[in-house]
């Protein structure tokens, strides 16, 4: 029986006189007890959810029947059942806060994964831009985070896939979902330490310097000095 659903256990009930409905249950090894009901000609069935027990495996039960005039018995506990877990995780939705995001600044990747048997949290990985990271558990149930840095990725601005991987408690594979972050760049570069020669004679020339930073680059072809009504490019 696939975990998440229901197993349906099924007898047929007999009796020369009446049977006690009240008394027909089935007895888990662990002591739980699950009514049963008639379902047809002399055909009784209790249903157990799955979801109720602790975990996937095999059960054994046994049925215990009276009738209306006392007697009872109990059958040995020789019937089973299996529970399974085949069903992969869900990833849905994905998201990356701030996205766009500048570079230089971080983004924090979000996903929701769900499944009925559990979600392995070792197996949550977030990868962006090259980089892989674990994902930790978030406040909110079945969400997951990671932290990244556009500044380690393979790359500057641009659009980059998120691909989130996960697996059950069962080892079922969700399948990847994609999600995508945009890095932009909106930081001018900072221009600091601008020096001149301060006295040169006329006719000689005139050593201006400057130290220019920014995270994603320079383009050098903008380097430019104006001075006065003239301007000079910078190398």
């Amino acid at each position: 029986v696939e975990y998440g659903n229901n197993v349906l256990i099924n007898a047929t009930i007999t009796d020369d006189v009446e049977v006690d409905v009240n008394s027909l249950k089935v007895t888990l090894e662990d002591g739980s007890t699950y009514d049963m009901s008639l379902v047809g000609t002399k055909l009784y069935q209790a249903a157990i959810p799955t979801t109720a027990l602790l975990s996937t495996g095999n059960y054994t039960f046994n049925m215990t029947a009276a009738d209306t005039s006392g007697n009872s018995y109990t059958t040995p506990s020789i019937y089973s059942f299996e529970v399974q877990d085949t069903t992969a995780p869900v990833i849905d939705p994905v998201l990356a806060v701030d996205n766009p995001a500048e570079y230089g600044d971080d983004v924090t990747v979000y996903a929701t994964i769900t499944d009925l048997g559990g979600v392995d949290s070792f197996s949550v990985f977030a990868t962006v831009g090259g980089v892989t990271s674990l994902m930790s558990p978030g406040t909110a149930p079945n969400t997951y985070e990671a932290l990244f840095y556009p500044t380690d990725f393979n790359g500057t601005t641009g659009n980059y896939t998120i691909n989130i991987t996960a697996a059950d408690d069962a080892g079922n594979p969700a399948t990847n979902l994609l999600g995508n972050l945009e890095v932009e760049d909106k930081t001018e570069p900072s221009i600091t330490n601008i020096e001149a020669t301060t006295q040169t004679e006329y006719g000689s020339d005139v050593l201006i310097n400057a130290t220019i930073t920014d995270l994603v680059g320079i383009d050098t072809s903008y380097v430019v000095a104006i001075v006065g009504n003239a301007t000079f490019t910078m190398y």
